[in-house]
């Protein structure tokens, strides 16, 4: 009986160390972020992102003067900042990545998401920010390493060398207001 119950101990043991790892990633990065933009509207890529699954755009900034929203077709829109803007400035690594998955989350609901535009895996193995390009519609990939993210499933790795996620920020749309709000 002594020897049954100390296996047994010893197996319970083993089994708490096996699921306690290191390697837990936070679904957000800690990562600094903020974007503030309004109108949506006034953004077609932008607005077709927030309002559509399995839609997403990227939004880029040129010499601290234009805001570039892109969809993965190319198409682009250019967005002149503001002087109210430019006390807002953006924080991030490359950029974003905005839209709505085309799968429903837990509860039923189409969540909006944003991501960096940095590829992670160049960015934690050699500090490179390059950033990812579309692929397909809900697919960014790193033309530096090759690795794929799937935008549908809280980019993942999908292909290449790449083990972690996308990096993930918080993000909020009001549509009365027609104000998205990235930040972390």
């Amino acid at each position: 009986m002594k020897r049954a119950t100390r296996l047994s101990a010893l197996l319970l043991a083993a089994a708490l160390a096996a699921a306690c790892s290191d390697d837990v990633q936070d679904v957000y990065s800690g990562y600094p972020a903020f974007f503030r933009f309004s109108p949506v509207t006034s953004a077609p890529q932008l607005y077709t992102a927030v309002s559509n699954p399995g839609q997403f755009c990227t939004v880029t900034f040129q010499n601290g003067q234009y805001y570039i929203f892109t969809d993965a077709a190319g198409t682009s829109t250019s967005w002149r900042v503001t002087a109210q803007q430019q006390y807002g400035q953006p924080v991030c690594i490359s950029g974003f990545i905005v839209g709505t998955p085309a799968v429903m989350d837990m509860s039923g609901r189409f969540p909006l998401t944003a991501y960096d535009l940095v590829c992670p895996h160049c960015d934690e193995t050699a500090a490179i920010t390059r950033p990812v390009v579309f692929d397909s519609e809900t697919q960014m990939a790193c033309p530096r390493c090759g690795s794929t993210y799937d935008l549908n499933n809280g980019g993942m790795p999908v292909g290449g060398p790449a083990t972690r996620t996308l990096y993930r920020y918080h993000v909020a749309y009001s549509q009365g207001t027609q104000t998205l709000v990235i930040q972390n």
